[in-house]
């Protein structure tokens, strides 16, 4: 028990502590959230599982939704919900050993289940609507279900896979790692709404590029593109920018085809982007 009475299990050996005190944490802030704000569309449950023969919670909990139209507003509350949570939370959990509770707020909708994250300073509002919105399109283009709230130009926007195989120029891109060749996946960015790639897996590709160094740790440092040297830097990922002569190391495909006078297509269908660069 806690200084809050709070009522929890753990596991401890020589070496681990393991415990669910968060859960509990979490699950007496939710219902205090409840009860002060008179809320009954807040779903709660938990579940119990073993850890080295020790009975342990996991407390989830969400809204939900009786269609499309009512996404937004359920990740508003959801939100709202997690500041409440971290609010608290960051009172008890005061050492750097101690962080903040980790959990995935959901949003029911038929038989789709979403989740939303607790980190809402660099993931905001806007980002979680979109990130729910795209998760129930693609899942019911992947389910084959036609859902008629939805309406059509929505689709369009919000129909992202979370990642396609990357062509360039017709040719399957791949690179080789423990003596085996894997195939090269663009990913969806929410945030940059545009897929990425990390250049080094598809630099031997681009036919346009002059030369190109590996240091000895197998990383791309940098390559020649029309007469010009540019330096890799990672401190350019987060916005995909392109300084003199600086270039991040993962790239989206719009500045990719952009930088290198090229053209990309895509094929949601199929799970494949091709470049032509």
């Amino acid at each position: 028990m806690d200084e809050e009475g709070i009522i929890f299990n753990a596991y401890k050996s020589n070496s681990i502590l393991k415990t669910d005190y968060d859960q509990y944490l979490i699950k007496k802030y939710v219902q205090e959230y409840i009860k002060n704000k008179k809320k009954s569309n807040i779903i709660c449950n938990e579940e119990i599982y073993q850890y080295n023969g020790v009975n342990l919670i996991k407390f989830r909990f969400g809204i939900k939704v009786e269609n499309y139209h009512q996404i937004d507003e359920a990740v508003n509350e959801l939100l709202k919900i997690n500041n409440y949570i971290n609010t608290n939370a960051k009172k008890v959990f005061t050492s750097a050993t101690m962080p903040v509770p980790i959990y995935y707020p959901q949003i029911y909708l038929n038989d789709f289940t979403g989740e939303i994250g607790h980190d809402i300073e660099f993931y905001d509002e806007n980002y979680y609507i979109q990130k729910v919105k795209i998760d129930y399109v693609n899942y019911l283009k992947n389910n084959n279900i036609v859902d008629n709230d939805i309406p059509e130009k929505e689709i369009e926007i919000y129909y992202k896979p979370n990642e396609l195989i990357v062509y360039n120029d017709g040719q399957r891109v791949k690179y080789n790692s423990s003596n085996r060749d894997w195939d090269v996946s663009a990913i969806y960015n929410i945030k940059k709404k545009d897929y990425c790639v990390q250049l080094h897996f598809v630099i031997k590709y681009i036919k346009s590029i002059e030369s190109y160094e590996i240091s000895r740790n197998g990383q791309l440092t940098s390559f020649k593109y029309n007469g010009k040297k540019y330096i890799l830097d990672s401190d350019l990922n987060m916005k995909s920018e392109i300084k003199g002569n600086k270039v991040p190391y993962e790239w989206t495909i719009s500045s990719m085809i952009e930088f290198f006078k090229g053209s990309v297509e895509f094929d949601y269908k199929n799970g494949k982007l091709y470049l032509n660069i």
